[in-house]
């Protein structure tokens, strides 16, 4: 259904219930990128269980593993396709002309549908394919089949932890790589003999993970899953930290707030030793209402030289912090009318930088920033005050006007840079950045 993926999780939903699965999808909205359905959910409630899933206007992975002869796949699929799912997969040993009578099945009824391909389930290793008297190892055989699939046309694969970085490396950035067989620390490793922990795993390359009882099962499916999320999301990659640096881009935020996707701990920033990838760009440590721990442990972690305040913190409160820190504050507002833009006034005096960034809808309300949404620039051109920052829904088709049309200080970006909610793309940096510079 061409639906936007808001992160890297794919839930699977193994229930016995389909008001069960039902109940659980809704509460996993807005807090995973899609759902997975498998071959058990749809031998048991068919096509009408998947329409009623649909409903919930989330994406779905329909996991069906279809293999047969060429013809058979073709005329299966010329029927499943009128449910339009998101992601449909077959199975790649069943040879490149299968996927290739597959993919113009859906080319054909569902276009935006993207089509990939397993390669070899992640409940088998080395041992069960010698006893199949295969004499090739897993890691080979995953290779093989994924350059096989991307010959064939198809989007990417399936494949496991093991082979992220091998199929990778094989088959490029734009091949989609989804895993299985992913456990949280501490999670059970059940029948998968090959399995990661989630950070790991995009760390290596991943595009998306597929997760099922460590959140279907757990006492709080959406609190855990959120945890899952904040655990790979945020700017924390060195290799984009270095990237940004070595383009020349001013400053660089370190989102510590608790309530943001993005999330950064103080631990992980120092472990990481992420300051050092600094050598020319401003560190920004980014708060939303702060106690004065949490800022000392950040702002230390990052050695930060800028501090931005994304919440409901005062004048006075603001006034505090800049003397306890001796750094500059950056002071966001979220904007919707010239009204709000009264509000800021009142902190002339006090920071030394505005941002103004798109206000959060009711549904978002405790979101602060990171939202891709454009508010009316036009707003701005009141504006008489201190220089500011222009946040919120900024890419590389909009850069352009955010320049030209606001008299900002600086062009702050964040999910306009994102592969997928949280985790930012070092090419789309490049991009966005070499677009920038033509403009000035």
């Amino acid at each position: 259904m061409n639906q936007v993926f808001i992160n890297p999780i794919i839930v699977a939903i193994d229930k016995n219930s389909e008001i069960e699965a039902y109940e659980l999808t809704k509460e996993l909205i807005g807090h995973v990128g899609a759902i997975k359905l498998g071959l058990e959910f749809f031998d048991t409630y068919g096509p009408d269980g998947i329409k009623n899933l649909q409903k919930l206007k989330i994406p779905i992975f329909l996991d069906l593993k279809i293999h047969d002869i060429p013809q058979t796949v073709k005329k299966t699929i010329d029927t499943l396709s009128s449910l339009k799912p998101d992601i449909l997969n077959v199975h790649a040993l069943g040879g490149k002309k299968m996927m290739q009578y597959a993919l113009e099945s859906l080319s054909n009824n569902s276009p935006y549908t993207q089509l990939v391909a397993v390669t070899i389930l992640t409940s088998l290793d080395n041992d069960d394919l010698q006893m199949m008297k295969i004499d090739i190892s897993t890691k080979d055989l995953v290779s093989s089949l994924a350059k096989l699939t991307k010959e064939s046309g198809l989007s990417g694969v399936v494949c496991s932890s093991e082979e992220i970085k091998l199929v990778r490396e094989a088959c490029g950035k734009n091949f989609k790589i989804i895993v299985p067989g992913i456990r949280p620390e501490g999670s059970d490793k059940n029948d998968q003999k090959r399995i990661m922990t989630p950070k790991e795993a995009i760390s290596l390359g991943a595009d998306h993970l597929v997760i099922g009882r460590p959140i279907t099962e757990s006492k709080d499916p959406r609190k855990t899953a959120k945890e899952i999320v904040n655990s790979i999301c945020g700017v924390k990659d060195p290799k984009d930290i270095s990237k940004c640096d070595d383009l020349g881009i001013d400053f660089i935020g370190f989102n510590f707030a608790d309530v943001s996707p993005r999330k950064l701990t103080p631990s992980e920033a120092k472990n990481n030793n992420l300051a050092s990838y600094c050598k020319k760009i401003e560190r920004v440590a980014v708060f939303v209402n702060p106690s004065d721990q949490h800022l000392a442990e950040s702002i230390r972690s990052v050695d930060a030289t800028y501090i931005q305040l994304h919440g409901n913190e005062s004048s006075k409160r603001c006034s505090d912090i800049k003397k306890l820190f001796d750094l500059p504050i950056i002071k966001a507002f979220g904007i919707n009318s010239v009204i709000d833009l009264d509000t800021a006034v009142h902190y002339e005096d006090v920071v030394d930088y505005f941002l103004f960034d798109a206000k959060p809808d009711i549904k978002n309300i405790s979101q602060k920033g990171g939202l891709n949404k454009v508010f009316d620039w036009k707003i701005l051109d009141s504006w008489k005050g201190k220089e500011f920052f222009l946040a919120g829904g900024i890419n590389i088709n909009n850069i352009k006007s955010a320049i030209n049309d606001t008299n900002a200080f600086c062009i702050d970006i964040s999910s306009g840079v994102e592969k997928e909610l949280g985790i930012k793309d070092s090419n789309m940096i490049k991009e966005i950045y070499k677009e920038f510079k033509a403009l000035l």
